[in-house]
């Protein structure tokens, strides 16, 4: 378990299994709590559709996020994440 720990440590995954990348995201997202997918994807330096495909997904399945048209929307379990991982 020692192991595991200090390798999601090591990978800069959190306790809920978001990667730097996903918790950028957020970060970004819990800002304004509500951004376009373009304006995501340029603060990301990602194109769009990578956003979609792969950023996206599981953020969405685990509730951190939701979708309406283009627009992003930090969900309250995605502000809780984000409070509890810059304290």
């Amino acid at each position: 378990l020692d192991h595991v720990q200090q390798a999601f440590v090591l990978s800069d995954i959190d306790a809920q299994g978001l990667d730097s990348l996903e918790q950028s995201y957020l970060q970004i997202l819990s800002e304004t709590n509500t951004l376009p997918l373009n304006v995501l994807a340029s603060r990301l330096g990602l194109p769009a559709r990578t956003i979609q495909e792969v950023v996206e997904p599981y953020l969405l399945q685990e509730g951190f996020l939701s979708k309406e048209g283009s627009l992003r929307i930090l969900t309250q379990k995605g502000e809780k994440h984000i409070q509890g991982s810059s304290v």
